[in-house]
C-alpha cells in the first residue's frame, strides 16, 4: 500500500511541475495585448491548451454591435485547459478591413 500512496504521490508531484513549467512559459510567451476582428474574440487556433474567457469577448462585442456604448476594448484572462489562469491580456476589438474596387477597367 506505501508503494501504490508513493507512486502516486509521486506522479501528482511530475505532472504539477509540468503544469507550473506550462504557466511560467506561457507568461512569458504571451503578448500582453492582442488585437481582433469580428465577433470571434480572442482565440488561440494553433494551441489547445489555452483557453479565454468567451463571456467577456461576446458581451463587448454585443455592446458594440447595439451601437450602445461603443465598446473597443476589454481585459481578459488566459487560461491552460481552461482551468489554471495564465496571464491577465488586454484585447483590442476593431472592424475587419474592407476593399472596394472604384474606377473604369483598361481596355
Amino acid at each position: 500500500m506505501k508503494r501504490v500512496v508513493g507512486m502516486v504521490f509521486s506522479l501528482l508531484a511530475v505532472m504539477s511541475t509540468a503544469v507550473f513549467c506550462l504557466v511560467g512559459y506561457y507568461d512569458i510567451t504571451l503578448s500582453d495585448t492582442y488585437c481582433v476582428t469580428g465577433e470571434g474574440g480572442l482565440e488561440f487556433p494553433d494551441n489547445d491548451l489555452l483557453f479565454c474567457d468567451d463571456r467577456i469577448a461576446k458581451n463587448s462585442v454585443a455592446v458594440q454591435k447595439s451601437g450602445a456604448g461603443r465598446v473597443s476594448s476589454y481585459d481578459t484572462t488566459v487560461s491552460l485547459f481552461g482551468i489554471v489562469p495564465v496571464k491577465s491580456v488586454h484585447v483590442t476589438v476593431s472592424s475587419a478591413n474592407e476593399v472596394q474596387v472604384l474606377g473604369l477597367p483598361f481596355e
